[in-house]
């Protein structure tokens, strides 16, 4: 049989298997739950070892722990680390669930369940899809990594220290992780460096003193310091400047100055020359 004969035929199989893995309340972020994260972390481990891959660890934190896999066999071709996360959201507010979150259903050609679509779902197709790409052609077509965490609901606290230590097992010529949908045509959607978080903290300093609430907008902080008493008629204060700071990001060029209306930059270059 092809990959697509394959796959059709095992799609009982494959949809009983994600059930099994949805009943699981991995919910990370929840005490009580942990015994079912380091069951999720444990199921997950076992499908990567029936799926082919000889390398495959467990590695703990002191949270929850991740899993990790690898397969290396065909040198001179690229490696792609495959990423997902086995832990889920809590279910509350349990009474908008038509079905039991953790109790998967199928209504209407659809499957409902907590993690069906973040990220359980998605996990499970990429472990599928290493299986029968090994039944069919004995060996996978490239080299692949694997890593599953059990932290992304909770902000993934650990992964910068897990990813520092173990450096050398995460290197690849790339990484996916699925996170798009189809379009109107039924297509996949393939979208590229859109991954990332970026916090940014914004200091204002203003008034040391009281004012009325009718002039207290027109008051300008002319530099980072206590702020002075001038009626300018035009709207400045820090307020202001947060908003305007806020709106350049919606800019279309690449960089810009963040500054007041009348072009002048925080002293000391605060904001001169910086991406906002």
């Amino acid at each position: 049989m092809n990959l697509t004969e394959i796959i059709e035929s095992r799609r009982d199989q494959h949809l009983a298997e994600l059930c099994e893995f949805l009943r699981i309340p991995s919910v990370s972020a929840k005490s009580e739950h942990k015994p079912d994260i380091e069951r999720g972390a444990r199921w997950v481990a076992d499908r990567l070892q029936s799926a082919g891959f000889k390398t495959v660890q467990v590695i703990p934190t002191s949270l929850h722990p991740l899993v990790y896999a690898e397969s290396l066999e065909v040198p001179g071709k690229p490696t792609i680390l495959f990423y997902g996360h086995y832990d889920v959201q809590p279910a509350e507010p349990l009474d908008l669930w038509t079905s039991p979150a953790f109790e998967p259903t199928v209504r209407n050609g659809n499957l409902y369940g907590r993690g069906t679509a973040d990220d359980k779902g998605q996990v499970h197709i990429h472990l599928k899809a290493f299986e029968s790409l090994r039944d069919v052609n004995g060996k996978l077509p490239i080299n692949v990594k694997v890593l599953i965490e059990g932290e992304e609901e909770v902000g993934s606290p650990h992964f910068e220290a897990i990813a520092a230590k173990y450096a050398p097992l995460l290197q690849a010529d790339g990484c996916l992780w699925e996170g798009s949908g189809f379009d109107k045509a039924d297509r996949p959607i393939l979208s590229l460096g859109t991954k990332g978080l970026l916090y940014v903290q914004l200091d204002v300093q203003a008034m040391n003193v009281d004012a009325h609430s009718g002039t207290a907008s027109f008051l300008l902080a002319t530099r980072p310091g206590p702020c002075q008493l001038a009626y300018t008629g035009w709207p400045c204060a820090h307020s202001w400047f947060l908003r305007r700071s806020h709106h350049s990001q919606r800019s279309r060029t690449r960089r810009h100055r963040c500054s007041d209306r009348y072009g002048r930059t925080a002293d000391g270059g605060l904001w001169s020359q910086r991406v906002c």
